[in-house]
């Protein structure tokens, strides 16, 4: 997943990506020594974050690898491949 850099002010910068039509956003914890990953899809009303399970990611690139790998595992299939 390519992952951009979005500044939303007040000095806060979170980075955004999009995989199997989930947009995805990567932030830093409050103290901002770890990184964590929410994400949606609107099609099906998805909706995760990696702090509900009570993961942090020490990098923006493992937390990009994590939220891909949660969407491979737990987004419903069928959706991946619709053309709209």
């Amino acid at each position: 997943m390519k992952i951009r850099e979005k500044w939303l002010g007040y000095h806060h910068t979170v980075f955004v990506g999009k995989f199997k039509n989930c947009n995805v956003t990567i932030d830093r914890d409050g103290n901002g020594s770890s990184w964590y990953f929410y994400l949606s899809r609107t099609e099906d009303d998805l909706r995760h974050n990696s702090l509900w399970d009570g993961k942090n990611y020490d990098t923006k690139e493992l937390c990009a690898e994590a939220a891909e790998l949660w969407i491979k595992e737990n987004a419903p299939r069928k959706l991946f491949t619709e053309k709209k």
